[in-house]
């Protein structure tokens, strides 16, 4: 839970405005990244928009072409590299200078950390009589530990290990296994191309726990003016700079606009001109990642399908005739379906001999 504080804290809102949020929030968000003890949040914004703007050169604090080691940690042993020093003085930092939560974050950070940590420490002796030995290991070393290496981790292996569908230019990677560790900080490609987006990617909140949390502070009308970027131009940079491993799921929508999960769903090529489907030539393309599709486009979906009663079965699966329009969203590249799995087997017949 403190980890939201550097991802939905520090890291969307604070270093890229991804989103706008009221006091109480922002307060919060203050609180929890302090609790993590990875200094002031004008240190940490500082360090991470200059990482942005001079990525893996010489001025970016943890370069990645230094090496794993180097991107991870070894940066905060070794003295600065000159440009980081010169560049990170042209850093607009004005926004966080008019900010009067930062500015008392940063004045009094190590009195906060302490605090925040002793009360933190203090709970599980103070609820159910845990010892202070086990309470200050656990709470305290262990968290402290974890929470500093699933933040590198993304300065590391999501700049080293994994696919490049947005830009095949840059050194930031897709990296799930990054992103489920981190609450949705591995989808790092598309983060670099895209910075400004509250999502951080197109996968929704699949292993991506900061996006649900920051949509539930919109319902509550905590946060507000989400910024996310237009499909449209998504798919412009996959075309022209990435490395040809994004691909697409299509998924039927309901007229309330509910997405379900459905056997048929189909992979499109995103390198093609235009969307196709070879098994129903009814589709027709259609703005903002959505298409057309007929009203009884679910009749044609498998041999399987039987329409009955204004519904079309698949398994204990059931959707509405009277679907208008499919979601297209990014595939998870080593995503399993088990249903589809079962589904599209070819099973023994067992009534023969």
């Amino acid at each position: 839970m403190i980890g939201l504080g550097v991802t939905i804290g520090a890291h969307r809102y604070f270093s890229h405005r991804s989103f706008k949020a009221n006091f109480v929030l922002r307060c919060l968000l203050a609180t929890m990244f302090t609790a993590t003890g990875q200094n002031s949040l004008y240190i940490w914004v500082r360090d991470h928009r200059q990482h942005h703007k001079y990525t893996d050169t010489d001025a970016d604090p943890h370069n990645a072409t230094r090496g794993f080691f180097f991107s991870h940690c070894g940066w905060l042993m070794v003295r600065k590299h000159p440009d980081v020093i010169a560049k990170g003085k042209t850093i607009d930092l004005s926004d966080l200078e008019a900010d009067p939560i930062v500015r008392f974050q940063k004045k009094y950070y190590y009195l906060l950390y302490g605090i925040a940590n002793i009360l933190i420490t203090a709970l599980p002796c103070l609820l159910w009589g845990e010892s202070l030995r086990v309470s200050v290991l656990g709470v305290y070393v262990l968290r402290t530990v974890f929470l500093y290496n699933i933040t590198w981790l993304v300065n590391s292996a999501a700049h080293l290990y994994g696919t490049r569908p947005y830009n095949v230019k840059i050194k930031a990677v897709e990296n799930k296994f990054v992103s489920t560790v981190t609450g949705g900080e591995g989808w790092h490609n598309f983060h670099h191309v895209f910075p400004s987006d509250y999502r951080a990617s197109e996968y929704g909140h699949e292993h991506d726990i900061s996006t649900a949390v920051i949509e539930l502070m919109k319902r509550i009308g905590w946060a507000y003016d989400l910024k996310e970027t237009p499909q449209r131009l998504v798919k412009k940079w996959v075309k022209k700079f990435g490395d040809g491993s994004y691909s697409v799921v299509v998924q039927e929508v309901d007229s309330t606009d509910n997405v379900q999960t459905c056997q048929n769903n189909r992979t499109f090529n995103s390198n093609a001109e235009t969307l196709q489907d070879t098994q129903s030539p009814l589709l027709t393309p259609h703005k903002e990642g959505l298409m057309h599709i007929p009203p009884n486009y679910a009749t044609h979906c498998t041999p399987a399908c039987t329409a009955s009663a204004g519904t079309v079965s698949h398994l204990n699966i059931r959707h509405r005739l009277h679907s208008t329009s499919i979601q297209i969203r990014p595939k998870s590249e080593d995503k399993f379906s088990v249903i589809r799995w079962l589904t599209q087997r070819k099973w023994p017949n067992v009534n023969q001999p």
